[in-house]
């Protein structure tokens, strides 16, 4: 009979050890035998002399492997009819008591700690290693002297500018390929990705003081409104500054000097028609209308 590794049979086996009982002196031995070789049995550290070499490598040579013969395998195929698997109704990953506990101890404090000193030792070596490009340098391009000493300093490419024949090859390669279908897809796919990101970002990452002031006077009403809200129904969607959705109203803070006063820029324009027609009201105010400006005069400008 064949007893083969994590089978139930090998659990209906008798032990090697059955009946012997073992004193308690040689269990002590057994534990500082262990202790000593941190974890490992009496052949810790044992050196095998020459003839118990040659006596195991002719038993070796000698063993002959397991021929599966026809009678071999319907026998023991007869054995494990009708018996359970001996895994039946133990339960696997997240599901298992044991793993809940393993990964529980994965993540305690010490583990956590060890970790981190691991990381931090991987980040002292890197920044050890020299960098492949450093003392390269090449003929400065005059678009590029116009970049402060500092960016450059702390960018990847540190003492490595590029030439006027490389700007120009790469500037021509880049243009044929838009050109082509495959530069148009790509083209039309960067758009759209960007579309998407420019929806969730928002800027500038602080309110100005004009929108303060206004977001103030709102409150002194006590209006609602929501800040920095993205349009989709136009097509030159955007994120407004101020909307009143129970006035239906678009309250937009211009600067004086980002919105070109007092001319104001081709997009502000386009986007004020798109919202009209859509059924928004719209109202713009300069930066220098909003300094001079109180509450009784932004009252009478919103309830026009």
């Amino acid at each position: 009979m064949v007893f083969q590794k994590g089978n139930k049979l090998s659990k209906d086996r008798a032990p090697w050890n059955k009946g012997k009982k073992m004193s308690i002196e040689s269990i002590a031995k057994r534990i500082e035998t262990m202790k000593k070789n941190n974890g490992w049995g009496w052949m810790y550290g044992r050196k095998l002399s020459n003839e118990t070499k040659t006596k195991m490598s002719i038993s070796h040579k000698n063993r002959k492997p397991h021929e599966w013969t026809k009678e071999s395998r319907m026998k023991l195929s007869n054995t494990l009819k009708g018996k359970e698997a001996w895994n039946k109704g133990i339960l696997c990953g997240p599901h298992n008591e044991k793993w809940k506990e393993n990964q529980k101890k994965r993540l305690d404090e010490k583990y956590r700690i060890m970790r981190v000193f691991k990381l931090l030792d991987k980040s002292i070596k890197k920044k050890r290693l020299t960098s492949w490009n450093k003392g390269l340098t090449k003929e400065i391009h005059p678009s590029i002297m116009s970049i402060s000493k500092h960016k450059l300093g702390n960018s990847w490419n540190k003492g490595k500018i590029h030439n006027e024949v490389w700007l120009n090859n790469n500037s021509k390669a880049i243009k044929e390929f838009y050109k082509t279908e495959q530069g148009k897809r790509a083209k039309e796919k960067i758009s759209k990705i960007i579309k998407e990101s420019r929806k969730k970002q928002i800027f500038p990452l602080k309110d100005t003081s004009i929108e303060i002031k206004i977001q103030n006077f709102l409150k002194q009403l006590g209006i609602e409104f929501f800040t920095h809200q993205y349009i989709k129904e136009i097509e030159h969607g955007y994120q407004c500054d101020i909307l009143i959705p129970s006035m239906n109203l678009i309250v937009e803070c211009d600067g004086n000097y980002w919105h070109k006063y007092p001319i104001r820029r081709d997009i502000d324009n386009v986007r004020t028609k798109e919202l009209i027609e859509k059924g928004f009201r719209v109202l713009r105010l300069w930066e220098s209308e909003i300094n001079d400006m109180d509450l009784n005069k932004f009252r009478e400008v919103i309830f026009k």
